[in-house]
Parts: structure tokens; sequence; C-alpha cells
């Protein structure tokens, strides 16, 4: 891919890091994102992820910054609360309607409207499980 196209998806993949890998508890700091860029293919500098991120927050995203737990950002509000994601699995798990194979389906999106770390949190405490 060109480097002048990988550009133009450079804050596409910078939104998608920090709605997958950040929370209150888990900020994302400038190295982290340009790494994660990186890793796709993209160079950039951290001026222009900083540019970038008060782009994403002119448009409207809830991008904070934090110092503790460590400095970097996160996305403050989500589509839906931890609550929220949490009676939707709930939903689909009490559903016997659904097949099994449709209930993983369901959860494993259900799971992507939360970050990886609030996710895997609602897993281990055993909230939403997928059917054996």
């Amino acid at each position: 891919m060109s480097n002048q196209y990988n550009q133009k998806l450079k804050i596409l993949f910078l939104l998608k890091d920090l709605l997958e890998n950040s929370d209150e508890q888990h900020p994302l700091d400038a190295e982290e994102l340009i790494l994660y860029l990186k890793n796709r293919g993209i160079d950039c500098e951290r001026k222009s992820v900083y540019r970038d991120i008060s782009i994403l927050k002119e448009y409207g995203y809830d991008i904070l910054k934090t110092k503790t737990p460590k400095s970097g950002y996160y996305i403050g509000v989500r589509d839906f609360e931890l609550a929220e994601v949490r009676l939707l699995c709930d939903a689909v798990q009490a559903a016997n309607f659904i097949s099994k194979k449709k209930t993983r389906q369901l959860l494993t999106k259900i799971y992507s409207l939360a970050s990886i770390y609030q996710a895997d949190k609602i897993k281990k405490a055993g909230l939403c499980r997928f059917p054996t």
C-alpha cells in the first residue's frame, strides 16, 4: 500500500485502537499509539497523533487525557455503559430460542462494545460466558 493511502487510514486506526484497547484504567500514551500504527504499516510522529486525537475530539468522540494510573488517552463515554453491556449479555444468554452458535456470535459482538479489558472483566466475573 502506498504511504499516502496509509496516512488516510491513520485516524481510523487510531480510533480503533482507542476504542478497543483503552479505558479509564488502561490509557494509551502516544508511543503506544504510534507503535500500533507502525504495526499496520503507518509511520507517524507524535505531533500528528496529538493532532488526530484533537480532530476526533472535535468530531465528537469523548477522548480524555489522564496522568493516573499512567499518562495517556482513553475513550471516556462509549455508546454503551458497562452495565448496559452486561445487561445485553444477560438478555442474549437468557433467550432460549437463540442457538448456541448464534449466542456465541452475539456475545462476541456485544463484547466489542467495551474495551478488551472491560470485556475480559465481564468474562472473568462469570457474568457472560460463552455456551458450552
